[in-house]
């Protein structure tokens, strides 16, 4: 068994899941009630999307009386796969108090599933464990102080948070739960002032106080008038995206050629090129969900930015350098994702080049506006506007493809509709870059695969397997 099982786990190794399986089929028929075959198998099911599968082997290991951490691991992704948040954080729970809880990936996304839940008890008890093991852990350590400004929302005060900053064992990652403090509970620059000079003459050359005080600036400019407190955590019912509570910040801003959203209190920045405010607006509601603040660059010339932004910039490289400082201002330990729609993914496709994001999202892309392309493929729209971009516009930006395998994202995902054969022949010029991850969306012929995955109600789900590695809904109809 030994040896199976070791071929097993090399098979792991290369994510050949199908593998596995085949590994699997003759050891199952001969050890049934194996726990650790059990588990391979859920897990491979699993990572192949095979949720019902997932599910039959999750039954069988249940009646066979499985309980041990590995399994509630599985039976913890297998919740999360179904949507079954609740489920999930209730089983989190339990491995708390077997002192079990997991410190790899699968406890990051308990963390991020109990707060958007706001179910703040299970995230500060997550959180403990997580700082038990390691305390100068960044992610737990915001976790934490949310859950603990949250539960005291109504009685914590200014002392509370200076004596969580400035602790016997303080460190300057402590600063966070003033970050926190403000953004929560929507407080003014002068409630706060003297606990950052205190800071200051404390650790006065920690880069965190530089984080600080360059987050809340962009706050407290965001907020004047203040944002109500329920809008700043983004946080709803995920299930439910489009009554996801937002300001109306962002319907404020119809005219401006940069659109930001409200500060929100995941690590996440969306840097989101759309083709309309409109989109903007009913985009925000998922970034909303997803507790991620956004910011949208809108060209009203419609040549994708690479002419610049009117009232913001003058040229591309212009546009880069202001947003990437904007970008730093509103996040410097920020992990940057650049997400693009039709022919905003042009954009997206640039600014990936020059902002060097973690992850790359496009839906339905538009991946080259060069005339002789589109004619090539049979694309004819907007053939005016790409014959003024032929004039004003420089071939690798029309065609970033080549600049992009040069300079790739560390992830791309890539969604279209599989029935369009001009899609289709967009997509295929991304082919060759690695670590992509495409789908095509079989039977669906219209351009537009996000309003489609929007009205199926599956662009929650697709956008956290895209952002954040969750398991991701099946997207059949």
């Amino acid at each position: 068994m030994s040896k199976h099982l070791s071929t097993i786990r090399s098979l792991a190794k290369t994510r050949d899941f199908e593998g596995i399986l085949e590994q699997l089929k003759p050891l199952r028929e001969q050890h049934p009630k194996h726990p650790e075959l059990l588990i391979w198998q859920a897990r491979a099911h699993l990572h192949l999307r095979r949720v019902d599968h997932a599910k039959e082997t999750v039954a069988e290991g249940d009646r066979h009386g499985l309980s041990m951490p590995a399994w509630l691991h599985i039976k913890i992704r297998l919740a999360l796969a179904t949507g079954l948040r609740h489920e999930a954080v209730a089983l989190g729970r339990v491995l708390c108090a077997r002192e079990a809880f997991p410190l790899n990936n699968l406890g990051g996304l308990l963390l991020d599933n109990a707060q958007r839940l706001e179910d703040w008890q299970s995230l500060r008890l997550f959180a403990q464990k997580v700082l038990a093991n390691d305390k100068k852990d960044r992610n737990a350590l915001r976790h934490f102080y949310e859950a603990e400004i949250q539960i005291a929302r109504e009685t914590i005060a200014l002392d509370d948070i200076e004596t969580m900053v400035f602790q016997r064992d303080g460190h300057p990652d402590h600063l966070v739960a003033l970050e926190l403090f403000c953004t929560i509970l929507c407080k003014r620059p002068q409630d706060v002032h003297p606990l950052i000079e205190r800071a200051k003459q404390r650790w006065p050359d920690a880069e965190q106080i530089d984080h600080l005080t360059q987050k809340l600036d962009v706050f407290f400019d965001l907020s004047n008038p203040p944002f109500p407190a329920s809008a700043l955590g983004g946080r709803v019912p995920l299930d439910i995206p489009e009554l996801a509570q937002h300001t109306h910040a962002i319907e404020g801003m119809a005219n401006k050629p940069v659109q930001i959203s409200p500060i929100r209190p995941s690590n996440t920045l969306l840097l989101t090129c759309l083709h309309s405010h409109k989109a903007i607006v009913l985009f925000d509601r998922y970034a909303a969900a997803l507790g991620c603040t956004a910011v949208y660059p809108v060209d009203p010339d419609g040549y994708y930015c690479s002419t610049g932004l009117a009232g913001f910039a003058t040229g591309y490289t212009e546009t880069v350098t202001k947003l990437d400082t904007l970008l730093r201002k509103m996040g410097p330990d920020h992990r940057l994702a650049i997400i693009g729609s039709s022919g905003g993914a042009l954009a997206a496709l640039n600014f990936a080049v020059d902002l060097a994001p973690e992850r790359l999202v496009l839906f339905g892309p538009a991946t080259c506006v060069d005339p002789a392309f589109q004619a090539e493929i049979g694309d004819k729209r907007r053939p005016a506007t790409l014959e003024k971009m032929a004039r004003r516009v420089p071939l690798d930006l029309r065609n970033p493809i080549n600049r992009l395998q040069h300079s790739p994202p560390k992830r791309t995902k890539l969604i279209y509709a599989g029935n369009n054969s001009i899609d289709e022949k967009h997509a295929a010029l991304l082919n060759d870059l690695p670590n992509l991850n495409v789908q095509a969306q079989a039977d669906v012929t219209q351009h537009d695969i996000a309003s489609y995955l929007a009205r199926k109600g599956k662009m929650l789900s697709f956008l956290q397997g895209a952002l954040f590695d969750q398991p991701e809904a099946s997207l059949q109809t």
